[in-house]
């Protein structure tokens, strides 16, 4: 089947005015002017005994301070939430003494200004 001379200037016509509008409307769908993109955040996670704490670190401090640290400690079926903290001025979290032994890990969800972090896994071990 051939193609008229005709017929391609109109699918090229079609196809530029589909892509000039694409253009158009692409800064439109893209972050508000000043939207800060979202940065790195990196939670730590530390036992003394059975006492868990750590710290969540970050360039902007909005991502470090009043941050919701979710601990989970992982069990044979799963990981399961354990506890939770909120941080400190500082970034600082604790939970204190949990009386548990096990493996935890921390997590810091993310925010429209702050990326989400996962912490390595530690053995929490009672001192006795």
């Amino acid at each position: 089947m051939s193609h008229t001379p005709a017929v391609r200037p109109r699918r090229l016509a079609a196809a530029l005015a589909v892509a000039l509008t694409t253009a158009a409307l692409t800064p439109a769908l893209a972050a508000p002017a000043g939207a800060a993109a979202p940065v790195k955040s990196k939670v730590t996670i530390k036992a003394a005994g059975v006492d868990l704490f750590g710290k969540v670190k970050s360039k902007r401090t909005k991502c470090k301070v009043g941050r919701t640290v979710l601990v989970f400690k992982v069990l044979d079926d799963g990981n399961h939430l354990f506890s939770t903290d909120t941080t400190d001025e500082r970034g600082r979290w604790d939970t204190g003494n949990t009386g548990q032994e096990g493996t935890f890990f921390a997590k810091v969800r993310k925010t429209p200004t702050c990326k989400a972090a996962k912490s390595p896994r530690i053995e929490a071990v009672r001192n006795d």
